[in-house]
């Protein structure tokens, strides 16, 4: 049966990312067997820690602040400047643009060959890139180095260009969060910057 819950533990690490993560230390999928046996280990105080920590810190991200890795941990990883590569491609299309921080379509947690809303407004900037060239780019988008990539430089410059300002690095992912256990209203704005609150208030502390 499909389990909705999808967050797990003291920390709510995702589940998906705790199976990525196990999956690439072992260089094989995982069965349904070790995903239940994964799942029942991030409800450890040592298992909520481990993979929590992992999904918070253990990656580089380049932001200004604390508070765009706080929103990573929950829209995933880099959603914070994908946003922002959103922002920017609506603002100079002149159409809106989710800003969930995916810039392409998953299918169980693997890219669509179908093009993303996102994809179709890139392509429609003609930022003089084919294609193959922009999806290739755009496969990167979950990873640090999608910043070098011609499609980012050639974006920023862009809306430098045309805007008249700095190209924003990162920017909070607007996305309503819907779960069982979630009872009032909730964003990946409001956990965010909940969390950053609370981060605050412990750095305070004497």
């Amino acid at each position: 049966a499909i389990n909705p819950v999808n967050t797990l533990g003291s920390m709510q690490v995702s589940i998906l990312f705790a199976i990525a993560e196990v999956e690439k230390a072992r260089g094989k999928r995982l069965s349904m067997s070790a995903i239940w046996k994964l799942r029942d280990e991030l409800y450890t105080r040592e298992g909520g820690v481990n993979y929590g920590t992992r999904m918070l810190l253990g990656y580089r991200a380049g932001y200004s602040s604390r508070l765009y890795a706080f929103a990573d941990f929950n829209a995933g990883r880099y959603a914070s400047r994908n946003a922002a590569v959103q922002h920017m491609a609506a603002e100079l299309g002149g159409r809106k643009l989710a800003l969930d921080g995916d810039l392409l379509i998953y299918d169980g947690g693997k890219p669509s060959a179908e093009a993303s809303a996102t994809e179709k407004a890139l392509r429609r900037l003609d930022l003089g890139l084919s294609d193959k060239a922009l999806r290739a780019d755009l496969l990167m988008e979950k990873e640090y180095a999608f910043r070098d990539t011609e499609t980012y430089r050639l974006l920023a410059e862009a809306y430098a260009g045309r805007m008249g300002r700095k190209p924003p690095y990162a920017m909070l992912p607007q996305i309503s969060l819907s779960s069982p256990k979630i009872r009032n209203h909730m964003t990946t704005e409001i956990f965010a910057r909940a969390v950053m609150r609370r981060h605050e208030r412990c750095m305070k502390a004497k």
